[in-house]
């Protein structure tokens, strides 16, 4: 099989105004990917743990294998719809590992009041379904 010559030069300024510019992407995907991790408001999770209650993402972790992966499907479901108040859609949903099978895992965001009012005539955990079929 014959080799592939990449054309690329990493030394020129069109090279490092790209990589500059894909870094930058990077990292704003990754501050918008943690926002959407709280799930909700500082006060609506503080309210939450003060009950003794687990935040959604722990329950998650408590329930998953320790150390095993876990595949989010959508984290930036909704993201700008209703002012930034439906983080994750209301949902966090993806692919983990309990006791070595690798199972669904679907739990909604209680820190997140988004269900009180969402305009879509189904729950948050039904929408994934048709993700995992």
């Amino acid at each position: 099989m014959p080799a592939i010559v990449s054309q690329l030069d990493p030394r020129s300024p069109e090279f490092a105004d790209n990589r500059a510019h894909l870094l930058a992407l990077v990292e704003a995907l990754k501050q918008r990917l943690s926002r959407a991790a709280l799930g909700g408001g500082e006060k609506a999770r503080t309210r939450h743990s003060e009950r003794g209650k687990l935040l959604p993402r722990d329950r998650i972790t408590a329930l998953l294998d320790a150390g095993s992966p876990f595949l989010e499907i959508a984290p930036l479901a909704a993201e700008d719809m209703y002012g930034g108040q439906a983080p994750a859609a209301g949902l966090i949903a993806g692919i983990g590992r309990v006791h070595g099978l690798e199972v669904v895992v679907s739990r909604g965001l209680v820190v997140c009041m988004v269900w009180r009012w969402w305009c879509w005539p189904t729950t948050p955990p039904s929408r994934a379904a048709p993700t995992f079929r």
